[in-house]
């Protein structure tokens, strides 16, 4: 089944907020982010509780869609994180039902043929920036729960996959310019 994003899911934009030197809350910015993965090591409180409307704290199962600059992708927003407030290069997406999983919703919109689309629909402009109309519009095939489940458990096994493939290229790398190092020194 087919549905456009907006049937499914409420969409508001992130808030605009001074972050501070510290706070209750933190200010979810795209520098937070490297690939489309959450820089866990580098997250800070940054804006205070009064400074905060309560509709614009992000609440678990929430995504969060980065519609402007080069790199767009969706990320599930979970309650081990600390309390957040995405900022305004993000749409947030609340689902309005629970026949779709938040993780499934981020893995189809990270598909490539899912950003293609919408990122062709820019218009040419040298900065991309997707619309809440482009997002909305986009069309979201749905498959049964169980068939959601699957495809987000294959999908994070080919992620840790991935990364276990660059370190072990990484630790290669290392040893053979450490045996190309130990030729030199023992001649």
């Amino acid at each position: 089944m087919k549905v456009k994003l907006n049937k499914i899911a409420r969409i508001r934009s992130g808030a605009y907020i001074k972050p501070e030197q510290s706070g209750d809350y933190l200010y979810l910015q795209i520098k937070h982010f490297i690939d489309g993965t959450l820089d866990r090591e580098n997250l800070f409180l940054d804006i205070k509780k009064e400074n905060v409307s309560e509709s614009h704290v992000l609440t678990p199962r929430e995504v969060i869609f980065a519609a402007k600059g080069d790199y767009n992708f969706a990320f599930v927003y979970t309650e081990d994180l600390p309390p957040a407030v995405a900022s305004t290069s993000f749409f947030v997406l609340t689902l309005k039902n629970e026949n779709v999983l938040p993780e499934y919703l981020a893995w189809f919109i990270n598909r490539p043929d899912s950003i293609g689309k919408m990122t062709a629909l820019n218009n040419g402009k040298m900065m991309i920036s997707i619309s809440k109309q482009i997002l909305g519009d986009l069309e979201i095939d749905i498959p049964t729960i169980e068939i959601q489940r699957k495809i987000v458990a294959i999908a994070s096994l080919r992620k840790k996959e991935n990364k276990i493939r660059t370190k072990i290229e990484m630790l290669r790398d290392k040893m053979i310019e450490q045996q190309l190092i130990n030729a030199i020194s023992d001649k």
